[in-house]
């Protein structure tokens, strides 16, 4: 379903309902289009999924690589938790030339530990100030193939620059620690 400058997206391809965006198909194209700039946040990133099946998924990565070897700026943000599954993968990406990714940590709360509360679960994606992805998937490999996701693939400069930001804001802050390789 696509109204103007929004376009409803879903995952996984073969379970999404005819008219709907495939969020994979969307996000990769998005990538691909990107001539100078690529802010990327969400929960988790990793190369191999939760399951049985730890043959790695490249295509998210490969993407990413590819648009940095054009030139574009990529910066990602994630919950520092995602380092227990994806710390390589991570670290890996964070050498490549015109990438910087950043992990966020954000402090207990005063009064005492909430379960599952307290992470950077924002999921989102900014290209060149001009598209905007917003989605429940985390990058990886399940996330795209065996559950239920949906999200809105947004081109406008106004919620691009709302969203940037947000990035921008965390991006800066002192819960924003630079990964290095």
């Amino acid at each position: 379903v696509s109204r103007g400058d929004l376009t409803l997206l879903a995952s996984p391809r073969a379970t999404t309902p005819e008219g709907v965006g495939d969020t994979l198909s969307a996000i990769l194209g998005a990538i691909d289009g990107a001539r100078a700039t690529l802010s990327v946040q969400v929960y988790e990133y990793a190369l191999r999924g939760h399951g049985p099946d730890q043959t790695p998924w490249t295509t998210l990565d490969e993407t990413l690589r590819r648009a940095a070897g054009r030139g574009v700026r990529v910066r990602l943000l994630v919950d520092a938790t995602a380092l227990r599954r994806g710390e390589a993968e991570l670290r890996a990406l964070a050498g490549v030339r015109h990438v910087e990714v950043r992990t966020v940590t954000i402090p207990r709360w005063s009064g005492g530990e909430i379960p599952f509360a307290r992470l950077a679960h924002s999921k989102y994606m900014v290209v060149d100030a001009a598209l905007a992805w917003v989605g429940t998937e985390n990058w990886d490999p399940g996330y795209f193939q065996n559950t239920r996701n949906v999200g809105v693939m947004v081109r406008s400069e106004a919620v691009s620059a709302r969203l940037g930001a947000i990035f921008d804001r965390v991006w800066a802050s002192p819960y924003a620690t630079r990964l290095t390789p």
